[in-house]
């Protein structure tokens, strides 16, 4: 099974609430989290909109953005935005490839 078959799997895995599983996972890849600033949108309606403008207001002032909302309309790497473009199907494959690895050495 190729690295994007076992994203489409992993929806059906099944969700836990907490932090116990993604904890492990991001120690494995190195606590990306951590080494950037970054702004966390929650709630029930509105969060696409106001990222949307929170990363175009940034990109315009001259910082580094990354953003990411669901759903994508024809291609996942809508998804995932930097500096206001989405990544190309190239990174997006070569950072799903890191995740699987990290995740499956988990396992």
């Amino acid at each position: 099974m190729n690295d994007r078959e076992w994203l489409t799997e992993r929806q059906f895995a099944g969700m836990s609430l907490g932090l116990e599983r993604i904890e492990p996972l991001l120690e494995r890849l190195g606590n990306p989290q951590i080494k950037f600033p970054s702004i966390h949108v929650a709630g029930t309606n509105g969060k696409g909109s106001l990222c949307a403008l929170l990363s175009s207001a940034a990109c315009d002032s001259g910082f580094k953005t990354g953003l990411f909302t669901t759903p994508h309309l024809v291609t996942v790497e809508e998804r995932i935005r930097m500096d206001g473009k989405p990544i190309s199907p190239e990174e997006f494959d070569n950072y799903l490839s890191r995740i699987r690895m990290a995740s499956e050495a988990l396992a």
